[in-house]
């Protein structure tokens, strides 16, 4: 049975779309896949909405560096990584 927001039925995919699927207690990072532009969070609750009509180019593990503002040192942890851009990629835009 198919639903209407069944990420496989529905590429190109956008953040609103995987949202949903992201564990709440990952860090995540999004990076805008035309400027490189990143920003960090400690959780997908905290990714803004600005990304939510983005589309999704790719995603994946990815260590960074992390300012843990609580011990006051850097770290080097996984992040979750969501490549995105303003246009879908090429080879899944349906037609």
């Amino acid at each position: 049975m198919k639903k209407e927001n069944d990420i496989q039925t529905s590429l190109p995919f956008t953040v609103k779309d995987l949202k949903p699927y992201i564990s709440t207690i990952d860090r995540i990072s999004v990076c805008d896949s035309e400027t490189l532009y990143y920003e960090n969070y400690g959780s997908i609750e905290y990714v803004g909405e600005e990304y939510d009509n983005m589309y999704v180019y790719g995603f994946g593990p990815r260590l960074i560096d992390w300012w843990d503002k609580k011990h006051n040192c850097l770290e080097i942890i996984s992040m979750l990584e969501i490549m995105v851009s303003k246009e879908p990629r090429e080879d899944m835009k349906v037609e």
